[in-house]
């Protein structure tokens, strides 16, 4: 209980952190024009490269942006081709880019998800500036909810979901194995028992998550 405890308080303090530096940004990106999207002004980076990332991006047969681990990857992709430090207004007007190559409506769902995902990011890497980087337990855990917490944020919880499903039940399954095996209190044998036990659960999650 006091760890869950110390874990929600440390998710809900990065996170007011997060949602207040990101605020100015916002309010800048909400005073910029159409023109400032597609003007060439301070385009701090090459394009192009990125605009081949993407087009990779699988549109699915109702027209829109299919969602899944796959997308996740290739929007991880993305974000690692561009600066660290993008501002609003830059996040827009990639977002803007990346819609003239696809059709309506797919061009919608890209340019949404792809800003979203951007700005999750943005947020992930001012979350990461202020965690402690160590191998204790409890930031570990801290640093997972407050990932689950940004995300849900950021895209919504239904294609988040979509999208980081997999890697988030990888993510907790290893976090329960490292508390089961950090746990001083378990014999030899129940320790066993429970990391048998997590492991199984975790293999038939994924064989049914194949299956769908």
């Amino acid at each position: 209980m006091i760890k869950s405890l110390i874990v929600a308080g440390t998710v809900f303090a990065i996170t007011l952190g997060v949602i207040a530096a990101s605020m100015p940004d916002r309010q800048i990106a909400a005073a910029n024009s159409t023109t400032t999207l597609i003007s060439n002004h301070e385009w701090a980076f090459d394009y192009p490269p990125v605009e081949g990332l993407i087009q990779t991006l699988v549109i699915g047969s109702d027209n829109s942006l299919v969602l899944n681990s796959h997308t996740a990857e290739v929007l991880d992709s993305i974000a690692s081709a561009l600066p660290e430090t993008l501002t609003n207004a830059d996040i827009e007007r990639i977002g803007f880019l990346a819609q003239q190559g696809f059709s309506a409506p797919a061009a919608s769902s890209v340019a949404t998800t792809l800003t979203g995902f951007l700005r999750y990011r943005q947020a992930e890497r001012h979350s990461q500036r202020n965690t402690n980087d160590n191998n204790e337990l409890v930031p570990a855990e801290a640093r997972f909810e407050l990932s689950v917490a940004l995300q849900n944020q950021y895209l919504g919880t239904a294609q988040a979901e979509q999208l980081f499903g997999q890697q988030r039940r990888l993510k907790q399954y290893l976090l329960e194995r490292r508390a089961i095996q950090a746990n001083s209190e378990l014999s030899a044998t129940q320790r066993q028992n429970m990391l048998e036990r997590t492991s199984h659960q975790f293999e038939a999650e994924r064989e049914q998550e194949n299956t769908q």
